[in-house]
């Protein structure tokens, strides 16, 4: 009798020797009290950096303001130099708070400076712009001249260049066009929080030298006040002045378009007369005692 054959199945494969020696893995075991020193201490490191931040930004703040008031220079740098200060006094407040700043890890000082450098701008950015201040003066945009004659056609005068029919063309100066009918110079007053006191004058000056206020009438038939019509775009201020004189509708606000008109009544502002000197005078000054001024010189023939 043939004798069986016993097939064993290989059992599963056995784990080395070595793996069998070596202990299983054991977590570190919980050490409570250096935790919470460790969250305690980051806790004052960002508390500090946050408070001495914003009395940083407070007495940037007030530097400038004080700077603004005396009329001297360098008033958005000078005041700089308080953060630079300040971030001492953030280091002597971690040594008061017990903070071994010696053993503080560079991750941690990178940190909190990133957060007090963030912290102090907004704070300044803030504190220097409307409603809490205003550092900027009122704007009185370039005036753009306008000059129509006899023959319908239009000049304008933006800066040095000069447009005819709305198309640039070489400068020609006023005082060699002929048969002039009208004369507009628009100007536009603004400022970035509120105008207190605004002022356009038409001035002439006199043979001494001086400057004379012209009063609106008279033989000039002068006008001058803001623009409260409806804005005829194709007539008046066209947006194809190379894109620098850009007005819409939307954006003429009865305080903040200016017009200064002049004519003769009884024809033509051209003459064989001698050239006589004008100029329109705007100025402003918002309620934090900003100001702006700004001058148009004309020579005209009467």
């Amino acid at each position: 009798m043939a004798k069986r054959r016993i097939i064993r199945e290989e059992s599963e494969e056995e784990e080395p020797e070595e793996d069998k020696k070596r202990p299983a893995f054991k977590p570190p075991e919980f050490d409570e009290t250096e935790f919470l020193q460790t969250e305690n201490r980051s806790a004052k490191l960002i508390y500090i950096s946050l408070a001495t931040a914003l009395v940083a930004g407070i007495v940037t703040f007030g530097f400038m303001t004080l700077l603004h008031s005396m009329g001297v220079g360098g008033l958005f740098t000078i005041p700089l130099i308080i953060p630079v200060i300040f971030a001492f006094v953030a280091v002597y407040m971690f040594t008061r708070f017990g903070i071994d700043v010696k053993n503080l890890e560079w991750k941690k000082w990178l940190e909190n400076g990133f957060m007090y450098v963030v912290a102090w701008f907004a704070v300044w950015l803030l504190s220097m712009n409307p409603p809490f201040s205003d550092f900027a003066d009122p704007t009185i945009a370039e005036p753009l001249i306008e000059v129509m004659v006899a023959d319908d056609h239009v000049y304008h005068y933006l800066g040095d260049d000069m447009y005819l029919d709305d198309k640039k063309t070489d400068f020609i100066s006023i005082t060699d066009i002929e048969d002039i009918e009208e004369i507009r110079i628009y100007s536009t007053i603004t400022d970035n929080w509120k105008l207190d006191e605004k002022s356009v004058i038409f001035q002439r000056q006199n043979s001494d030298g001086s400057w004379v206020n012209m009063e609106e009438g008279g033989s000039m038939n002068i006008t001058i006040g803001r623009y409260d019509g409806d804005f005829d775009q194709d007539k008046n201020v066209s947006n194809k002045l190379d894109e620098r004189w850009l007005i819409s509708e939307d954006d003429v606000r009865s305080d903040h378009m200016y017009i200064v008109s002049l004519s003769v009544a009884n024809g033509s502002l051209s003459s064989t007369s001698e050239f006589e000197n004008f100029r329109v005078v705007y100025s402003a000054r918002d309620g934090k005692g900003n100001e702006a001024r700004l001058e148009v010189p004309i020579r005209l023939k009467l």
